[in-house]
């Protein structure tokens, strides 16, 4: 059985992985070299909350945004309020200026809620050019764990040899 396993999967690993390409051109016209295949590309930018501190109904939180390379234009930052939180002190929004560098920008919010608040606090990140956009958005629950939706098993099942793996989950 395992073998049959392995065997299916080396074979579909061989078919799937690419191969480089020849090139017969000469040295001062070379092409360069192929893309890397197994480096797992990064997001551009990323936004998170970070909490300082929490005492009684008073807040204190980093908002963190994380530049992971070069990013030709400004990022838009924006905190939404919900109902129920007063910002007491932070701005609502701040521009990050266009760089060439990686960097982590931190920014401190401090927030008092009025019981448990209905919504998150919401830290948005936009950054677009003419010819591309960048979104990042992140949420502070107050304590709540937020509801992880699930994806459901409901399309075909998925079988290999003898094995049923039961049925797929459709991808987004």
């Amino acid at each position: 059985m395992k073998i049959a396993y392995y065997s299916a999967l080396a074979g579909v690993l061989a078919c799937t992985h690419p191969t480089t390409p020849t090139t017969t051109a000469s040295p001062a016209s070379a092409s360069p070299p192929p893309l890397l295949d197994h480096v797992a590309p990064r997001v551009p930018m990323a936004a998170e909350w970070v909490v300082k501190s929490v005492s009684g109904n008073r807040t204190t939180l980093i908002a963190r945004v994380t530049r992971n390379g070069p990013v030709r234009a400004a990022m838009q930052v924006t905190v939404r309020v919900p109902a129920g939180v007063t910002l007491v002190s932070g701005p609502t929004q701040f521009t990050i200026p266009a760089s060439e560098t990686a960097a982590a920008f931190d920014q401190e919010f401090v927030v008092e809620s009025r019981g448990q608040p209905k919504d998150a606090l919401v830290l948005e990140v936009d950054a677009h050019g003419d010819d591309f956009g960048i979104h990042s958005t992140q949420k502070y629950e107050f304590g709540r764990v937020a509801e992880e939706q699930k994806p459901q098993p409901q399309g075909p099942s998925v079988k290999i040899g003898s094995h049923d793996l039961g049925p797929a989950i459709p991808g987004k």
